[in-house]
């Protein structure tokens, strides 16, 4: 089971450059309770594990997009600098801390999937998805486009590339390829660090969940194997498409999630 969501959330990840997280989120809680993990301790593990699968998801795809597009190394630099240092604070002082309950992390997963939606949407009507042109680097908006997707990452658990291209697309008209390439540059750097700090945290968890950290074996392990050769069948297929179908395709995926997620909550 989780071989094939590996598998799914690496190609979509590949594809549309947001990482995979959006599909971690949804399986690893449901996996951790089954390895029981106490649900204090969740949403922390939830996040970690997210973020650490997602890290692999993105890895291989992201640093040879970026390598090869001398255009996004700038832009994903400082997105991926300032991003990286709020999801460290973040992590440290909110959703390591148990300071966020699982009733808060999913109303806020929720309210940003249907906020991307909605700004995806409007991007994707609009007649500039045919005309698109690189604009001109706006670095304060680079800035604060990092400092967004570094509070929304651990808070979500979505690796903050869900972020990333809605906002450089639908916000600051970047062309959509370019905004996928810089986002997984952004994503491998942040959830790299990230894992790092994860791993180094000391917790306590039952014999059936083997772990480091926060992060659970089984489920890094699983995920990663599948993951990596997804993300780069999805980074090979997103070279094929027209902006409108990445657009249009990204919108879907989010469409499927929002709803997937809503009737786990109906469910549960």
């Amino acid at each position: 089971d989780l071989f094939f969501w590996g598998l799914f959330a690496g190609y979509m990840g590949g594809l549309l450059g947001v990482g995979g997280g959006l599909v971690f989120v949804l399986i690893i809680p449901e996996t951790a309770r089954r390895l029981g993990i106490p649900e204090a301790d969740l949403v922390a593990v939830t996040v970690a594990n997210s973020l650490a699968c997602t890290f692999f998801t993105t890895f291989a795809a992201g640093i040879k997009r970026v390598v090869a597009e001398q255009s996004v190394r700038r832009s994903a630099g400082i997105i991926g600098i300032s991003s990286t240092v709020i999801s460290i604070l973040v992590l440290k002082f909110i959703v390591n801390s148990g300071l966020l309950s699982p009733i808060i992390f999913d109303a806020f997963f929720l309210l940003i999937v249907a906020y991307l939606m909605l700004r995806l949407f409007l991007k994707w009507k609009s007649v500039e998805n045919s005309k698109e042109f690189v604009p001109k680097e706006n670095d304060r908006m680079l800035w604060l486009t990092g400092v967004f997707s570094g509070i929304v990452s651990p808070l979500s658990g979505l690796g903050g590339g869900i972020v990333v291209v809605p906002v450089l697309h639908g916000i600051l008209h970047f062309p959509i390829r370019m905004a996928q390439s810089i986002s997984l540059g952004v994503i491998a750097l942040s959830t790299l660090v990230s894992s790092l700090f994860n791993l180094l945290q000391k917790v306590d968890f039952p014999a059936s969940a083997p772990h480091t950290g926060l992060l659970l074996h089984s489920v890094v392990l699983s995920i990663a194997l599948a993951s990596v050769p997804g993300a780069l069948a999805g980074s090979w297929t997103s070279g094929k498409l027209s902006s409108r179908w990445s657009g249009g395709i990204l919108l879907a995926f989010l469409l499927f999630i929002f709803l997937r997620k809503i009737i786990i909550l109906i469910y549960s």
